[in-house]
């Protein structure tokens, strides 16, 4: 729900150098329904239009949907709102993958991920998001890390070859975790035996 009382807030979109801005351009007058995937997070939204043209603005929840079973319920008010709070924000951290953040880094963090993980478990009773993003190293090809050597976060790109191997640590922690609790041991093979090498 948008806050109209808020509509004549302006915000300078330049303040940073994170700015998620999109443009339509429309040739012909019309009705038009546009939609952008990206997965935006907003406190405002800047708006600037012709002056002859009404906007209806939506936003739609990008969110991992696994989470609505969870229910908590205590005599303490602030520990249900902490509680709820935390489960808002694993939904918005573990859509398809296990994110550091939905706003700024679409991949996840190795170490964040061990703690992600075992949110996912206690919220879902699943560990679907944390063996995507498991899998997703066992299918890692080429980087620019030294042979063996897997990146701190990934997806991503790591043109500056730079990583802290105690990261990697992290990773063969999670797998074990992950082989331990699902009795799955298909994703300890392809990417330990190579880091331990290295």
């Amino acid at each position: 729900m948008l806050d109209r009382s808020l509509s004549n807030v302006d915000v300078n979109y330049k303040r940073n150098n994170t700015n998620n801005v999109f443009k339509w351009t429309f040739t012909k007058e019309g009705t038009y329904h546009v939609l952008t995937l990206e997965p935006y997070t907003a406190k405002y939204v800047k708006v600037i239009k012709n002056i002859n043209t009404k906007i209806t603005l939506a936003i739609i929840d990008y969110e991992n949907h696994d989470v609505q079973q969870c229910k908590f319920v205590c005599d303490n008010n602030d520990v249900e709102l902490i509680f709820n709070d935390a489960v808002r924000t694993f939904a918005q951290n573990a859509v398809d993958l296990l994110t550091d953040c939905p706003s700024r880094e679409r991949a996840g963090w190795l170490s964040d991920s061990y703690f992600s993980s075992t949110a996912e478990l206690y919220l879902t009773s699943e560990n679907k998001v944390e063996r995507a993003f498991l899998e997703n190293y066992t299918l890692l090809e080429k980087c620019n890390l030294p042979k063996g050597m897997i990146p701190m976060v990934y997806p991503s790109d790591d043109y500056d070859q730079v990583f802290i191997p105690n990261w990697s640590l992290w990773y063969i922690l999670e797998v074990e975790k992950y082989a331990c609790l699902h009795n799955d041991h298909s994703l300890v093979e392809p990417s330990i035996k190579k880091l331990l090498e290295f």
